[in-house]
């Protein structure tokens, strides 16, 4: 069959099992005659306790009432615990990164007031030789939305490099598979783009309009 690793549910290894016969397994391999255990699928959204409880009732009809051996397992439980884990590490992942997003956006905004403070003459300059409030504004502007998507790309190109070490180091920690796979979603990454953009406007706006308030008089008399 295809390659399947190693189970995280049991100890061994998928790919070391084999299928058989099941009178061959009972009268060969474990002297019993009886079936030990029943794999039942169900299409998904139905119910399953009244699919558990059919099951059970069969079962009890064929044993002559008795169903102190039937026991049950449903995976749909414990995949629900996981979707909860999930969310619950989503939201812890994505306010940290809110808060760093902020306070990186706070030191954004620190460097370009600092942009400002170097380029007073400059702007001082402009204006005089007829620069417009726009342009200025535009100006420090795009050098903030030059900064966060510079900033963005980078973090994708190292979130990768990341993502690849992780997942060579985790085929060493935890063998279960022969390679971990890297996916990376374009969609995702977009959004990363676009949320770099944002950034950079929203916290570009201030120092720029620090940039247009500057008087022309005042800039040009300003020693750097």
């Amino acid at each position: 069959m295809k390659p399947k690793g190693r189970s995280l549910t049991w100890i061994y290894c998928l790919d070391d099992a084999i299928c058989l016969p099941l009178t061959t397994y009972q009268q060969r391999l474990e002297g019993i005659n009886h079936v030990e255990h029943l794999i039942v699928f169900f299409q998904k959204g139905a119910d399953f306790n009244s699919i558990v409880a059919s099951a059970k009732d069969t079962l009890r009809k064929r044993h002559r009432g008795q169903d102190d051996f039937i026991g049950y397992y449903v995976p749909q439980l414990t995949f629900h615990r996981l979707e909860h884990i999930q969310k619950v590490i989503k939201i812890a992942l994505g306010s940290i990164a809110g808060f760093s997003l902020f306070v990186s956006g706070i030191g954004i905004m620190n460097i370009c007031l600092v942009s400002v403070g170097e380029k007073t003459r400059e702007i001082g300059l402009r204006k005089s030789v007829g620069a417009k409030q726009t342009d200025i504004f535009y100006q420090f502007l795009s050098e903030s939305i030059c900064l966060c998507l510079c900033g963005g790309l980078l973090g994708i190109v190292g979130g990768w490099g990341a993502a690849q070490g992780m997942s060579r180091l985790a085929v060493r920690i935890v063998p279960v598979v022969e390679t971990w796979p890297v996916v990376l979603s374009f969609s995702w990454i977009l959004a990363s783009v676009i949320f770099s953009i944002v950034m950079g406007v929203g916290f570009g706006v201030y120092p720029a309009m620090r940039a247009v308030q500057l008087s022309p008089v005042d800039a040009l008399h300003t020693e750097n």
